[in-house]
C-alpha cells in the first residue's frame, strides 16, 4: 500500500495477527511502537522464520553469504503453518530485492496480506 494519507490505525487490524518487519532494531522498535501485540522481526530472522531448509549455499553467495538462488526460488518450501494473516515492512527500500521476492513469494502461498512502509524518496 502505497498512500500517504494512510494512518496507523488504516494499516493495523488488532483482530488479525500481524507480524512486523524492518531491516534494522530501530525501524522494529518504532513499528513496535504502533503494533505492540505483533511479533517483530529483523528482515533476515523473518526470511529464517519462513524458509523451510538451509539459506547458505557452498557456492553463489550474496554479499550477505545467503545464496541467492535459494531465497528467490518460487518453488521453494515456505513455512505458512503459523503464518500470519498481516505483514508490516517498514523501510521497504532498505530490503534486498531478491529477499522481498521470497517475503513475497511466502505471502502469496500462506495468504499473508503485506503492506510496504517507506520514504517517497
Amino acid at each position: 500500500i502505497l498512500d500517504n494519507n494512510l494512518d496507523d490505525e488504516t494499516i493495523i487490524d488488532e483482530t488479525e495477527e500481524t507480524w512486523i518487519a524492518g531491516p534494522t532494531d530501530n525501524q522494529i522498535d518504532n513499528l513496535k511502537e504502533v503494533a505492540p501485540k505483533a511479533k517483530a522481526f529483523s528482515i533476515d530472522n523473518l526470511i529464517k522464520a519462513i524458509y523451510k531448509g538451509e539459506l547458505e549455499g557452498s557456492r553463489g553467495k550474496g554479499l550477505d553469504g545467503w545464496d541467492p538462488r535459494i531465497i528467490n526460488d518460487s518453488e521453494a518450501e515456505y513455512i505458512i503453518k503459523d503464518a500470519p494473516k498481516h505483514l508490516i515492512i517498514d523501510e521497504a527500500t532498505h530490503v534486498d530485492t531478491l529477499k522481498l521476492q521470497a517475503i513475497a513469494n511466502w505471502a502469496k502461498k500462506a495468504g499473508v496480506r503485506v503492506t510496504i512502509l517507506g520514504d517517497e524518496n
